[in-house]
């Protein structure tokens, strides 16, 4: 959100805040280094903070860009449009990418980035050098099985309360996930909450849940 724009977490991200405008939502991202130029895509529930301890040392070399999708880190929560779909959050990253110009990129994809990326990808394979993919998907309905409870639990009628009142859903999925949960320290996990303080805050942390296509009726289903 743009109220901690200008925090570094106790100097865990000490980058400069950079804004793309698109249609009034603020997409924040980080620019830094020179050279061949590697993008690094989160997914849910993290932000851009996620990649902080590979921007120092890469950007030695090349030219980092780290964006946080609509709702997410130091982005906006815009109203509209709403319920936020793959297909926003591949244009909003499009924009942005086209507005930097960027060519001969890396792009590196992690979990909802999958699908966010390579929805660039292949708008403009031209402009990719190579593809980082991990805990990742390409295209694919849910492979079958149950979802697990977490996910199923943000999909029920009981799911936004759940997100959005409660804020049952960022610790648990940290947390769940983590193969070293011990490096989720007090610094870490207040930097990851620091988004989403007020239920308004946290529609994206719903949305992605909520998106997994399953079925060829769903949204973002192709």
């Amino acid at each position: 959100m743009l109220e901690i724009r200008d925090q570094t977490f106790e100097g865990t991200l000490p980058f400069a805040p950079r804004y793309h405008e698109l249609n009034g939502f603020a997409m924040h991202f980080v620019d830094e280094g020179a050279g061949e130029p590697i993008v690094l895509v989160h997914g849910d529930p993290t932000w851009g903070y996620l990649w902080r301890q590979f921007i120092a040392p890469l950007s030695r070399h090349r030219r980092c860009i780290i964006p946080d999708h609509m709702g997410m880190g130091k982005s906006s929560v815009p109203e509209k449009p709403y319920p936020y779909r793959l297909r926003h959050h591949v244009a909003n990253l499009e924009s942005l990418l086209l507005r930097l110009n960027v060519h001969e990129m890396t792009l590196v994809l992690h979990d909802w980035g999958g699908p966010v990326g390579l929805g660039f990808a292949t708008r403009h394979p031209e402009r990719i050098k190579r593809l980082v993919l991990m805990n990742t998907w390409a295209f694919a309905p849910w492979p079958g099985g149950p979802f697990p409870r977490l996910i199923e639990l943000i999909r029920s009628d009981k799911g936004e309360k759940f997100v959005l009142e409660k804020n049952g859903y960022l610790e648990p999925a940290l947390l769940g996930t983590t193969h070293y949960p011990e490096n989720l320290t007090g610094i870490v996990l207040n930097a990851y909450r620091a988004p989403f303080p007020t239920p308004a805050s946290r529609r994206a942390l719903l949305c992605w849940s909520r998106d997994i296509p399953v079925s060829a009726s769903d949204p973002s289903y192709g």
